[in-house]
C-alpha cells in the first residue's frame, strides 16, 4: 500500500482538505498526518513542533503532501523530506486572495510583497503544486514564472456532495433561495442583497445566507439600510445542517463577486449543490 504524508499547519476539517485525505484513503493510501495547530504554537514554535512530529515518521512515504494553507510550511517540508516527493496544494494564492480580491493592504506595501514571496518560494521548492482549475494554474505561472509542467489540476470536490440526495426534504411553503459561504468580496454577496430588495414585493420568495466573515457586518448594513424584510441571515452551519438547508432550498446561489479571482475559481458550492438536479 502507497503512503502519503500530510505535512504542515492546516485544519484537517476545512473542505478541501478533507476531501484530499478521502480521495487518497478511497483509493487505498496509507494517509499518515504530521501536522500542528498553530494556535497553539504561536511564531517559531510551530516550526519546532513540526520538526519533533516529523521525527516520529521513520517510514518513508510514497508522497509528502503540504496541506492548505501551506505557503509557509513547503521549505521545511522540502528540508525534512529532501529525498522525497513533495506537493504542495497551492489552491488559492495569499498573494492574490489578500492584496487583489480581499484587499486587505496595498500592491505595493511589505505584506504584499511578503505573500507573493511566500507564494513564488513554495511553489518553486516543491516538485509539484497542486491547483483547482487551469486559470489558475495560468495564473501562477504568470504571476511567479513557474514552468506548466509543475501544476496539477485537481478539482475541489465535496465532502457532503455525494451523500445529500439522501438527505429527505422538508419543504417551505415558499419559494426558497439559498446561499452558504465566507463573506468575503470573492462572494459577490452585495448583489445578492439588492436582487433580494428587487424580488421583495413576490411574498412567496425567501432568500437564506448562511456564513461569517470579512464582510458580514458590510453586507448586514446594507440590508438594513434598504430595510430588506425576506432575508435571513444564519451562522455558520455544520455541514448535516448545510446539506440539510441546501435540500431545502428551490435555488441554490454561487459566487457573484468582481475580482478577476472570481473568474478563476470553481468554488465548493458548485460540486456541493450539483447533485441537487437529480433530486
Amino acid at each position: 500500500m502507497k503512503r502519503v504524508c500530510f505535512f504542515g499547519l492546516y485544519n484537517p476539517d476545512y473542505s478541501r482538505n478533507k476531501v484530499l485525505i478521502a480521495g487518497f484513503q478511497n483509493n487505498n493510501w496509507q494517509v499518515v498526518e504530521c501536522r500542528v495547530d498553530p494556535r497553539f504554537y504561536p511564531g517559531c514554535k510551530k516550526y519546532w513542533q513540526l520538526i519533533k512530529t516529523a521525527r516520529k515518521i521513520i517510514k518513508p512515504n510514497d508522497l509528502v503532501l503540504v496541506a492548505y494553507p501551506g505557503q509557509t510550511a513547503v521549505w521545511l517540508a522540502r528540508l525534512l523530506f529532501w529525498h522525497q516527493m513533495v506537493v504542495f496544494d497551492a489552491f488559492t494564492s495569499l498573494y492574490d486572495s489578500n492584496v487583489f480580491d480581499r484587499q486587505l493592504y496595498p500592491k505595493n506595501s511589505w505584506r504584499a510583497w511578503r505573500d507573493w514571496l511566500f507564494d513564488w518560494l513554495a511553489i518553486f521548492l516543491a516538485n509539484k503544486n497542486l491547483v483547482d482549475t487551469n486559470e489558475h494554474a495560468k495564473y501562477f505561472q504568470q504571476t511567479f514564472g513557474i514552468g506548466a509542467g509543475k501544476f496539477i489540476r485537481v478539482f475541489v470536490g465535496s465532502e457532503i456532495g455525494a451523500q445529500i440526495t439522501e438527505i429527505p426534504r422538508k419543504s417551505p411553503d415558499y419559494f426558497l433561495i439559498h446561499f452558504h459561504g465566507h463573506y468575503i468580496p470573492l462572494q459577490g454577496i452585495e448583489y445578492i442583497i439588492k436582487a433580494a430588495k428587487i424580488l421583495e414585493t413576490e411574498p412567496d420568495i425567501k432568500f437564506r445566507l448562511i456564513g461569517s466573515g470579512q464582510e458580514h457586518q458590510k453586507i448586514k448594513k446594507m440590508a438594513m439600510d434598504l430595510k430588506s424584510n425576506n432575508i435571513d441571515f444564519w451562522p455558520e452551519s455544520s455541514m448535516e445542517a448545510l446539506a440539510q438547508s441546501m435540500i431545502d432550498a428551490d435555488l441554490v446561489l454561487g459566487i457573484f463577486g468582481t475580482t478577476p479571482k472570481t473568474s478563476r475559481v470553481i468554488p465548493n458550492k458548485v460540486f456541493e449543490e450539483n447533485p441537487l438536479a437529480e433530486v
